[in-house]
C-alpha cells in the first residue's frame, strides 16, 4: 500500500503556482518615477510581494514584466529585474506618470465609524471606486472617533471654515489603506477624503449629482418620529429599493449613516432639503460596512 502511494506521488505532476500576478498591480507614487528606472529597496513591502508572491521566491526569467501603475496616473506593464541585494528594478514608462487616472463617478458621504471599522472600510471603498469620500459627524457618531490616529494626516478645519474640501490624502496610515484597495482592484484613482464634524456643513459642498441617495432602514408605512426641537411626531418617508428610484445616468452621491441609521427626523430632513432619495436594502438589519459595500456596488452597476 505504501509503495503504491509513493508511486502515485511520483507520477503526479507538480502543481503549477497560482497566477497571483493578475490579481494585483504594483503602484508607485509620482515622485518615485522621476527617472525611467525605479529601484525598490529589498525591505520595501512591494519588493517583498514581488519576490515571494509573484516570483514565488525564484529568480525571474529574463525579460520578466510586471503590472505596474502610478497612483492617480496611468497603468501598464514594465520590465523588471532582481538586484544583487534583493531589491527590484523597474523600467517604468514615463507616460504612466504623465497620464491622469479616470475618476470614479460616485461620491460617498459616510458617518464616521469606529477606527477599527474605518480601517476595514477604506480599502473596500478604494477597491470599488470612490471619487470623493466625506467622513462626517452625525448625531450618533462618537466624538472620540475624530481623534483616531488613522485620521491624523488629514487637514483639520480652521476656525473660520465651515468644512474642508476633499483632498489627496498625504502619505501615512490612511493613504496606505487606500493604496491597499487600489492594488487589489488595479485602479490607480485614490479617493479624495474630507473630514467634517457636521453633516449639515458637508451636504452643501457635495456635488450636485443627478442621483442623490441616502441609505436608511425602511420604517414601514405611517411611521412617525419625535422631533426634539418641536416635541411633535413627524412622519418619516419610506425608503425605497434602489431599482425603484428614478434618476439619470452619470454621477451619484451615496450617504450611509451609522449602524442605527441617521437621526430621525432631523438628519433625514437635511437630506430631503438637499434633494436626496431614501434607499434601503430591505428588512434585514445590517452593519454599516456591509450596507456600504453592497450599496456602492449596486450604485456603480446603476451608473454603468
Amino acid at each position: 500500500m505504501l509503495k503504491a502511494l509513493c508511486l502515485v506521488a511520483t507520477l503526479r505532476k507538480p502543481r503549477l503556482p497560482f497566477t497571483i500576478r493578475h490579481l494585483n498591480r504594483i503602484f508607485l507614487d509620482r515622485d518615485e518615477v522621476e527617472a525611467s528606472r525605479v529601484t525598490l529597496a529589498p525591505e520595501d513591502r512591494r519588493s517583498t510581494h514581488i519576490r515571494e508572491i509573484i516570483w514565488q521566491r525564484r529568480p525571474p526569467e529574463p525579460g520578466a514584466t510586471l503590472r505596474v501603475g502610478v497612483l492617480d496616473g496611468g497603468v501598464g506593464d514594465c520590465s523588471a529585474a532582481l538586484t544583487s541585494d534583493g531589491g527590484v528594478a523597474l523600467d517604468v514608462p514615463q507616460t504612466l506618470a504623465d497620464e491622469a487616472a479616470p475618476r470614479p463617478k460616485l461620491d460617498v458621504v459616510l458617518a464616521l465609524p469606529a477606527p477599527l471599522r474605518l480601517k476595514r472600510v477604506l480599502p473596500v471603498l478604494a477597491s470599488l471606486g470612490v471619487d470623493k469620500l466625506w467622513l462626517v459627524g452625525s448625531a450618533k457618531t462618537e466624538k472620540a472617533y475624530f481623534g483616531a490616529n488613522v485620521l491624523k494626516d488629514l487637514p483639520k478645519r480652521k476656525p473660520h471654515e465651515r468644512t474642508v474640501e476633499p483632498v489627496e490624502v498625504p502619505r501615512g496610515a490612511l493613504r496606505d489603506l487606500l493604496v491597499e484597495g487600489a492594488e487589489q482592484s488595479g485602479d490607480p484613482a485614490l479617493p479624495r477624503v474630507a473630514l467634517c464634524r457636521s453633516l449639515k456643513a458637508a451636504l452643501p459642498r457635495v456635488d450636485g449629482a443627478a442621483l442623490r441617495l441616502a441609505a436608511h432602514p425602511d420604517r414601514g408605512p405611517d411611521f412617525r418620529a419625535l422631533d426634539d426641537a418641536t416635541g411633535e411626531l413627524v412622519a418619516i418617508p419610506r425608503a425605497r429599493r434602489l431599482r425603484d428610484v428614478p434618476g439619470a445616468q452619470g454621477r451619484a452621491v451615496l450617504a450611509v449613516g451609522p449602524d442605527r441609521g441617521w437621526e430621525e427626523p432631523a438628519e433625514l430632513a437635511l437630506f430631503d432639503a438637499a434633494g436626496f432619495d431614501l434607499v434601503t436594502l430591505g428588512e434585514r438589519t445590517l452593519r454599516t460596512d456591509v450596507a456600504l459595500t453592497a450599496l456602492v456596488a449596486m450604485v456603480h452597476d446603476r451608473l454603468s
